[in-house]
């Protein structure tokens, strides 16, 4: 069956060495452009590449980055870490974009620095871990005549501790268009502008700068903006696994 089918998907493997068994759901499927699972050895084969498991082959390429000796499967990132789309996910985005991961720091967070999960484009919608204790969570867009900046301002985020964090950016509306969920609950909305600056690959951890010190498990990528409740399913299905 199709990624865009709209039901649920399961993916099972064996337990192999590093790894436990687990289950992996992705329970909204329609517009799924991008399923990334670390714990899956048909996603991540050790060979410098996270696959692509929606069947949309947007694979990416991975460059100083290992594999997590926890049993929740992950990828582990310091400051030379890097991750980059393989094709540009211009072409695939057409009403919107949802980027969902779960993550743990393993570094210092706090007021330490600026960490990156995810970014699309040059900085044109980014996911990250702001330096202020006034908002541990930050996700920001921009355009050619205006930006829209989400923080976070309670509940901050801590170290070794699981989150699934999830960005939207609707094409199709014109305020509130900008939205931030963790673990499932909405944090609040923006207002941007559209059509956001040209958007090309997408990037994980933030390089030499603003690098991500700690664990990416799974990420899924949309060409549309999921509802709240589509996340909060989301965030429900793969709650077991780290919970």
């Amino acid at each position: 069956m199709g990624v865009n089918a709209g039901v649920s998907k399961e993916w099972k493997v064996s337990t192999e060495k590093g790894r436990e068994h687990v289950r992996t759901k992705v329970v909204n499927q329609s517009g799924l452009i991008g399923s990334y699972d670390a714990s899956i050895s048909k996603s991540y084969k050790n060979d410098g590449m996270w696959y692509d498991i929606s069947g949309a082959n947007n694979h990416l390429k991975l460059t100083n980055i290992g594999y997590t000796s926890d049993s929740k499967g992950g990828l582990v990132f310091g400051s030379t870490s890097a991750g980059e789309s393989v094709i540009p996910f211009a072409n695939n985005l057409t009403s919107g974009i949802t980027m969902s991961m779960w993550i743990k720091h393993t570094g210092v967070v706090g007021t330490a620095r600026i960490q990156r999960y995810t970014t699309l484009g040059p900085e044109v919608i980014c996911l990250r871990h702001n330096n202020t204790t006034a908002a541990s969570l930050q996700a920001f867009t921009y355009n050619y005549l205006n930006s829209a900046v989400l923080n976070e301002s309670i509940n901050q985020i801590y170290t070794n501790t699981y989150y699934h964090l999830v960005t939207t950016c609707d094409f199709t509306q014109a305020t509130n268009n900008f939205r931030l969920y963790k673990n499932g609950v909405y944090l609040g909305a923006a207002t941007v502008t559209l059509p956001i600056k040209t958007y090309t690959s997408l990037s994980l951890g933030g390089g030499v700068t603003e690098h991500f010190e700690g664990n990416m498990y799974a990420l899924s990528i949309y060409n549309r903006a999921l509802n709240q409740q589509q996340i909060y399913r989301n965030y429900l299905s793969t709650y077991d696994r780290f919970f």
